[in-house]
Parts: C-alpha cells; structure tokens; sequence
C-alpha cells in the first residue's frame, strides 16, 4: 500500500485495476496464496544451494545481493498467510501443511549436503577442510531451520485445535450490544 499511495495517479490505477482482475483477485485467496509462497520458497532455497549460482553468487557481489534479495522475499512470502492478518490466512490446517511441505525438502537438501561423501561445490568455496565444512552447513541449514518450522506449524495447529470453531475469541470491550438487553453500569 504505501509503495502504491507513492506512485502517480494514472499507475496506482492500473495497479488498482489489476489487482481486481479476476486471474489476480483468486491468486489472493489464502490457501492459493499458500500454496505458491511454498513453492517460490522452495525453488529459490533449491535454485541458489545449486552449485552454478551458489559459486557465481559467491564470485559477484552483485549477484550476492540477488541472491540474498530472494532470500528474504520468498521467506516475506512464505510466512505472511501463516503470521499475518487473520483474515489473510488459511485455515490453521493448510498452515501447518505449508511449513510441513516446506520443511521436507529443504530438510532433504539440508541432509544432502550433510550426509555427503564429498563436497557438492568446488574447494575454493570452503575453508582447510571442504567435506567438513560442507556437513557442518548442512547440519545448520537443517536442525535449526526444522526446529522453527514444526514449532510454529504445531503452535498454528494446537491454536486451531484449541477453537474447533475457527473464530477466534471476542475481547471483552468488543462485545456486541444486543439491542433491548439490559447492560452492565447502563442508567436507564
């Protein structure tokens, strides 16, 4: 939105056009919106772990700072339906399964790159021992990345579980007054 209010009149209409075109509006809807934010997560952590960019992006700060880029805009993706506002989000179900299909195959490049017998990229990319290097990455990618996922899949689920009904709980200030229903503190 801010970016939008920024640009001149004639463009922040067409954006407004094209985010009402119908191809557009059913792109938005949550469990759509899911299921591609997985999937550009994937191929970007997948793309950039191949050895080609991995060296290139190593070699080319510009091409460094793309990489890096990518990075935080399919994470940005990935995690807006499962933290953000709640009417932008799928059901807690297709949350948990997002970050659990997520998981699974960077879990998979993360066990490739540990359980290796031999270095994927060439030497000059890690340090004295390249193998060990290699392992002790691919440890790092994998445990911790794992561990934050499932805990906020099981965070996201037991939440759901916790409210069967999926509406979540009225704040006390925020009650809705019945009309002809006598009220706490009212003077008649």
């Amino acid at each position: 939105l801010p970016l939008s209010l920024a640009t001149p009149l004639r463009l922040r209409r067409r954006l407004a056009r094209w985010r009402a075109a119908p191809a557009v509006r059913s792109l938005r809807r949550p469990v759509v919106y899911a299921s591609l934010a997985g999937a550009g997560q994937l191929l970007v952590l997948w793309v950039w772990h191949l050895p080609v960019p991995y060296v290139a992006a190593l070699e080319h700060p510009v091409l460094h700072g793309v990489e890096h880029l990518c990075f935080v805009f399919a994470a940005w993706l990935l995690w807006t339906p499962v933290v953000g506002p709640p009417r932008h989000r799928p059901p807690a179900p297709v949350g948990t399964l997002l970050l659990v299909t997520t998981m699974l195959p960077a879990t998979a490049l993360g066990a490739v790159l540990t359980f290796a017998t031999r270095p994927v990229y060439p030497a000059t990319v890690y340090g004295a021992d390249p193998l060990a290097d290699q392992q002790l990455a691919g440890l790092l990618m994998w445990v911790p990345m794992d561990v934050v996922l499932l805990v906020a899949a099981l965070a996201g689920l037991l939440r759901w579980l916790a409210r069967p009904d999926g509406d979540p709980p009225v704040p006390a200030d925020d009650r809705v007054a019945v009309p002809g229903a006598p009220t706490e503190g009212a003077v008649r």
